[in-house]
């Protein structure tokens, strides 16, 4: 049985447990207030206030993994629901205003749920928001890696061409890589077309390279530099439309 189903199970019978214990409470210390609303609204209450945190522990017991990414998102509604069973509990013990003011006691129950159903929505929403942005980030860290990583395949190959004018060609490769590895990841959708751009010049620039190689010809030396500046250029005009779009 692996952790996630016990783990289940357990929370299960502590929850059942739960229920049995008050209601059990309620009908044997309270069983002379049967007749009021009162004590049914107030019963009522704490069983939905205890089948929250039951349903709350299972969800996040059967998803971990989902949980460990926003672990301040699921704690806050963790705090929202176990707030709304204190608050639940404590209206209990002031059930004899609904002899008098029914509508009101009802009323301070149903804003007290409604306020935890909200808060526990925007929580949700805000733990949806950040794994959506986290996922975003890491698909342009990705892109940003996937333009330096060609670039280093690019430098690999000219640097197994032995002469004097690939000294300069290398030492300028090795500038554009780290004004790669230190450009800003994060791309807003309407620029990524502008990496696209990037990879495709280090393709053509990597075709080029390789033909020579293959051909045994002499790599020519002004027309690298052209597409490296070529690549220079798009990625410097890629940083500053990223720069003004934040």
């Amino acid at each position: 049985m692996t952790f996630k189903h016990s783990g289940i199970k357990i929370v299960t019978s502590i929850y059942v447990i739960a229920l049995i214990t008050t209601m059990m409470i309620f009908f044997t210390l309270l069983g002379d207030s049967l007749v009021f609303s009162s004590f049914w609204v107030s019963l009522i209450a704490i069983l939905i206030a205890e089948t929250a945190i039951w349903y709350y522990s299972i969800f996040v017991i059967g998803h971990v993994d989902d949980v460990k990414k926003s672990v301040p998102g699921y704690m806050a509604i963790g705090v929202v629901v176990v707030l709304y069973w204190l608050a639940v509990i404590l209206y209990s013990f002031f059930r004899g205003i609904a002899h008098f003011a029914l509508g009101l006691y009802v009323s301070v129950h149903i804003v007290t749920l409604v306020t935890a159903i909200i808060l526990c929505g925007l929580l949700i929403l805000f733990i949806r928001y950040n794994g959506k942005h986290e996922q975003n980030t890491k698909f342009h860290i990705a892109q940003l890696y996937e333009i330096e990583s060609a670039l280093k395949q690019v430098q690999i190959k000219m640097k197994s061409v032995h002469s004097s004018q690939m000294e300069e060609l290398n030492v300028l490769i090795a500038r554009l890589i780290e004004k790669v590895h230190y450009s800003d990841p994060v791309t807003p959708d309407s620029l990524l077309y502008m990496n696209q751009q990037i990879m495709n010049s280090i393709s053509t620039l990597d075709i080029e390279i390789t033909a020579a190689l293959s051909s045994d010809h002499e790599i020519a030396k002004t027309v690298i530099i052209q597409y490296i500046n070529d690549i220079q250029d798009r990625l410097a005009a890629r940083n500053e439309q990223v720069l003004i779009s934040k």
